[in-house]
Protein backbone atom coordinates (compact mmCIF):
# COMPACT_ATOMS: atom_id res chain seq x y z
CA UNK A 1 0.00 0.00 0.00
CA UNK A 2 2.77 2.28 0.81
CA UNK A 3 4.47 1.86 -2.68
CA UNK A 4 1.22 3.38 -4.37
CA UNK A 5 1.17 5.81 -2.16
CA UNK A 6 4.45 6.92 -2.62
CA UNK A 7 3.52 8.31 -6.12
CA UNK A 8 0.97 10.09 -5.03
CA UNK A 9 1.91 11.77 -1.85
CA UNK A 10 4.58 14.47 -0.98
CA UNK A 11 4.57 15.33 2.86
CA UNK A 12 7.00 17.27 4.94
CA UNK A 13 10.84 16.34 5.14
CA UNK A 14 12.96 18.87 5.43
CA UNK A 15 10.50 21.30 4.00
CA UNK A 16 8.39 19.10 1.65
CA UNK A 17 5.04 19.66 1.63
CA UNK A 18 2.23 18.59 -0.49
CA UNK A 19 2.02 21.16 -3.17
CA UNK A 20 1.02 21.97 -6.65
CA UNK A 21 3.17 25.31 -7.17
CA UNK A 22 6.70 26.11 -7.08
CA UNK A 23 6.91 28.04 -4.00
CA UNK A 24 10.40 27.74 -1.80
CA UNK A 25 10.10 24.39 0.28
CA UNK A 26 7.11 23.15 -1.61
CA UNK A 27 6.96 20.55 -4.31
CA UNK A 28 4.93 18.87 -6.60
CA UNK A 29 4.66 14.82 -6.09
CA UNK A 30 3.34 14.97 -9.71
CA UNK A 31 6.10 17.23 -11.09
CA UNK A 32 9.29 15.71 -9.04
CA UNK A 33 8.21 12.23 -10.49
CA UNK A 34 9.98 12.11 -14.41
CA UNK A 35 12.77 14.58 -13.44
CA UNK A 36 15.82 14.75 -14.49
CA UNK A 37 18.39 13.43 -11.90
CA UNK A 38 22.11 15.02 -12.55
CA UNK A 39 25.13 13.58 -11.09
CA UNK A 40 27.67 15.69 -8.81
CA UNK A 41 29.51 16.73 -12.21
CA UNK A 42 26.58 18.06 -13.20
CA UNK A 43 25.85 14.59 -15.83
CA UNK A 44 22.41 13.57 -16.38
CA UNK A 45 22.21 9.88 -15.25
CA UNK A 46 18.33 9.15 -14.98
CA UNK A 47 14.68 10.63 -13.90
CA UNK A 48 12.88 9.97 -10.83
CA UNK A 49 10.59 6.90 -11.15
CA UNK A 50 8.99 7.29 -7.69
CA UNK A 51 9.32 8.49 -4.48
CA UNK A 52 9.34 6.35 -1.36
CA UNK A 53 7.27 7.68 2.26
CA UNK A 54 8.23 7.02 6.04
CA UNK A 55 5.69 6.26 8.11
CA UNK A 56 5.55 9.38 9.28
CA UNK A 57 4.60 10.53 5.35
CA UNK A 58 8.13 11.87 5.29
CA UNK A 59 10.31 11.68 1.87
CA UNK A 60 12.40 8.73 2.98
CA UNK A 61 14.10 8.09 -0.68
CA UNK A 62 13.61 8.84 -4.51
CA UNK A 63 13.95 6.05 -6.88
CA UNK A 64 15.95 6.71 -9.91
CA UNK A 65 15.69 4.76 -13.39
CA UNK A 66 19.02 5.17 -14.52
CA UNK A 67 19.68 6.13 -18.27
CA UNK A 68 21.55 3.29 -20.40
CA UNK A 69 23.84 6.48 -21.39
CA UNK A 70 26.25 5.42 -18.01
CA UNK A 71 26.00 1.82 -18.49
CA UNK A 72 24.09 0.43 -16.09
CA UNK A 73 20.89 -0.74 -18.15
CA UNK A 74 18.09 1.07 -17.34
CA UNK A 75 18.58 0.00 -13.21
CA UNK A 76 16.50 1.35 -10.45
CA UNK A 77 18.66 2.74 -7.72
CA UNK A 78 17.54 4.50 -3.95
CA UNK A 79 18.31 8.06 -3.45
CA UNK A 80 17.84 8.23 0.20
CA UNK A 81 17.15 11.65 1.56
CA UNK A 82 20.60 13.42 1.92
CA UNK A 83 22.30 12.20 -1.01
CA UNK A 84 19.79 14.55 -3.33
CA UNK A 85 18.49 18.08 -3.34
CA UNK A 86 15.67 19.61 -5.90
CA UNK A 87 16.19 22.30 -7.90
CA UNK A 88 12.90 24.24 -9.20
CA UNK A 89 13.83 25.27 -13.14
CA UNK A 90 10.71 26.67 -13.78
CA UNK A 91 7.27 27.65 -12.48
CA UNK A 92 8.25 30.07 -10.40
CA UNK A 93 5.77 32.85 -11.57
CA UNK A 94 3.11 30.14 -13.39
CA UNK A 95 1.29 27.90 -11.05
CA UNK A 96 0.49 24.73 -13.32
CA UNK A 97 4.20 24.89 -14.96
CA UNK A 98 6.90 23.49 -12.64
CA UNK A 99 9.56 21.32 -13.45
CA UNK A 100 12.47 20.11 -11.28
CA UNK A 101 15.71 18.93 -11.33
CA UNK A 102 17.18 16.54 -9.08
CA UNK A 103 20.94 17.04 -8.22
CA UNK A 104 23.01 14.05 -6.77
CA UNK A 105 26.16 14.18 -4.23
CA UNK A 106 27.82 11.31 -5.93
CA UNK A 107 29.73 10.99 -8.99
CA UNK A 108 28.61 8.47 -11.94
CA UNK A 109 31.44 6.10 -11.26
CA UNK A 110 29.40 5.88 -7.87
CA UNK A 111 25.73 4.96 -8.84
CA UNK A 112 26.99 1.36 -9.22
CA UNK A 113 27.51 1.35 -5.09
CA UNK A 114 23.95 2.65 -4.71
CA UNK A 115 21.76 -0.01 -3.58
CA UNK A 116 19.67 -1.35 -6.34
CA UNK A 117 15.68 -0.90 -5.45
CA UNK A 118 14.12 -4.55 -5.77
CA UNK A 119 12.07 -6.54 -3.65
CA UNK A 120 14.89 -7.79 -1.30
CA UNK A 121 16.10 -3.87 -0.56
CA UNK A 122 12.05 -3.42 0.43
CA UNK A 123 11.86 -5.97 2.68
CA UNK A 124 14.94 -5.26 4.65
CA UNK A 125 14.46 -1.62 4.92
CA UNK A 126 10.79 -2.23 5.96
CA UNK A 127 12.22 -4.44 8.41
CA UNK A 128 15.11 -2.17 9.20
CA UNK A 129 12.58 0.62 9.95
CA UNK A 130 10.17 -1.31 11.93
CA UNK A 131 13.15 -2.62 14.39
CA UNK A 132 13.72 0.95 14.65
CA UNK A 133 10.73 2.40 15.73
CA UNK A 134 10.20 -0.90 17.63
CA UNK A 135 13.41 -0.21 19.45
CA UNK A 136 12.49 3.69 19.53
CA UNK A 137 8.84 2.77 21.60
CA UNK A 138 10.76 0.09 23.83
CA UNK A 139 13.37 3.16 24.79
CA UNK A 140 10.57 5.50 25.11
CA UNK A 141 8.94 2.86 27.21
CA UNK A 142 11.93 2.24 29.83
CA UNK A 143 12.86 6.02 29.77
CA UNK A 144 8.79 7.14 31.27
CA UNK A 145 8.71 4.07 33.35
CA UNK A 146 12.16 4.91 34.69
CA UNK A 147 10.72 8.92 35.04
CA UNK A 148 7.59 7.21 36.93
CA UNK A 149 10.53 5.75 39.41
CA UNK A 150 12.05 8.61 39.84
CA UNK A 151 8.90 10.70 40.38
CA UNK A 152 7.95 8.31 43.07
CA UNK A 153 10.99 8.45 44.72
CA UNK A 154 11.03 11.58 45.18
CA UNK A 155 7.89 12.28 46.01
CA UNK A 156 7.99 9.44 48.86
CA UNK A 157 11.15 11.06 49.73
CA UNK A 158 9.25 14.21 50.30
CA UNK A 159 6.42 13.11 51.94
CA UNK A 160 8.74 11.16 54.58
CA UNK A 161 11.06 14.31 54.98
CA UNK A 162 6.87 16.63 55.70
CA UNK A 163 5.76 13.70 58.04
CA UNK A 164 8.93 13.93 60.08
CA UNK A 165 9.04 17.98 60.11
CA UNK A 166 5.41 17.48 61.00
CA UNK A 167 6.07 15.50 63.73
CA UNK A 168 9.30 17.56 65.14
CA UNK A 169 7.00 20.52 64.90
CA UNK A 170 4.02 18.67 67.01
CA UNK A 171 6.95 17.91 69.00
CA UNK A 172 8.16 21.78 69.59
CA UNK A 173 4.41 23.01 69.82
CA UNK A 174 3.80 20.42 72.20
CA UNK A 175 6.94 21.37 74.68
CA UNK A 176 8.89 18.20 73.56
CA UNK A 177 12.15 19.45 72.68
CA UNK A 178 13.97 16.28 73.64
CA UNK A 179 16.83 15.84 76.12
CA UNK A 180 20.47 16.36 76.44
CA UNK A 181 20.65 12.32 77.11
CA UNK A 182 19.31 11.90 73.68
CA UNK A 183 21.54 10.85 70.96
CA UNK A 184 21.84 12.37 67.51
CA UNK A 185 19.69 9.42 65.97
CA UNK A 186 16.76 9.42 68.48
CA UNK A 187 16.29 13.19 67.75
Amino acid sequence: MMRHLAGLVLACAAGWSVSAGAADGLYSADSLIGAPVHESQGERVGRVHDLLLGDTMEVHSLIVRVDNVVGLGGREFVAERGIFRVETVSGESDFDDVAYKVHLTVGADDLDDLPVYDEGWWDRNTDRLVQAWEDTREGSRTAWERAQEAGSSAWDAIREGAQSLGKRLEDVINGDRGTDEQTEGER
